[in-house]
């Protein structure tokens, strides 16, 4: 379904978790959030639309506890976007027995980003802004839309070192994950985002059969592929190069020229030494 939200629209609900100066969030650098609602039975033909300037999977399960382990993963939202446009993503719950839509959302802290890339532009990975938030436009009852939504810092999954400062972090699983509830705070955004289609095709994710390819199995074929060379080569000898004509080699009835010197390395023929007559 087509929409947009202009900038001044107070249809749509910001909200994000509160970022305290030197609180939990506001001392990382990148954190995992969880942002989850379960959808009753009279929504579930109803689609979830949501927009972030984060990037975020979108995962449902029948739990809210099993959205990794028996959950679906659907998609990818939060795409790169500019300063106050985001783009808005419809996700539509693909089976009723799973009715818990979860965000999994890469959060990562705009203070500390600046403070260590104070002399280099991370605009290889994607923007960075001061205020992240997550925003529903559902059509729902929920009023306001934030008090749907429940959210949670996964604590079991860390961020190392940025191998390059315009990568992405890679994600370290330290222990079984343990998630600290958030408190969501709405946001007064309206006058300075809106939010518009996407103008691009969204992500598929297409399943995947892991399948392990032994070694030894590889190198049977590789020797088979050296055993069938062998074979063509003893059984069908290699055509022989077209030796090059000599200059003063007969052909036909032609002789050929007299005192020829003969080059013994090169096989070829050279025509023989003439002084040169001078006119008295």
């Amino acid at each position: 379904k087509k929409m947009e939200v202009a900038k001044g629209d107070s249809s749509v609900d910001y909200f994000f978790p509160s970022v305290q100066p030197n609180g939990a969030l506001d001392v990382l650098d990148e954190a995992v959030l969880l942002f989850q609602t379960t959808l009753t039975t009279d929504l579930l033909e109803e689609p979830v639309v949501c927009a972030s300037n984060c990037a975020y999977e979108v995962w449902f399960s029948a739990t809210t506890t099993d959205w990794q382990g028996g959950g679906r993963c659907v998609g990818a939202g939060g795409h790169r976007c500019t300063e106050g446009e985001a783009y808005a993503d419809s996700w539509q719950c693909p089976d009723p027995q799973l009715p818990v839509i979860t965000l999994r959302l890469h959060w990562i802290n705009p203070r500390r980003t600046r403070l260590i890339f104070k002399h280099q532009v991370n605009v290889l990975y994607r923007s960075v802004f001061s205020t992240s938030f997550v925003a529903d436009l559902s059509e729902t009852r929920h009023t306001p839309r934030m008090s749907r939504w429940k959210c949670w810092h996964d604590t079991g999954l860390q961020l190392g070192v940025k191998m390059s400062s315009q990568l992405a972090r890679q994600n370290i699983v330290t222990q079984t994950s343990t998630y600290t509830p958030l408190a969501l705070v709405p946001l007064d955004l309206s006058a300075s985002w809106k939010v518009v289609p996407l103008p691009v095709h969204r992500l598929v994710l297409v399943p995947v059969d892991i399948q392990q390819q032994h070694q030894h199995h590889q190198q049977h074929h590789h020797l088979e592929q050296q055993s069938k060379r062998g074979s063509d080569a003893t059984t069908t000898p290699p055509p022989s190069k077209p030796q090059p004509k000599a200059r003063n080699q007969r052909v036909g009835n032609a002789k050929p020229a007299k005192h020829a010197a003969v080059s013994a390395d090169a096989g070829l023929t050279r025509p023989p030494y003439r002084p040169r007559q001078h006119s008295g």
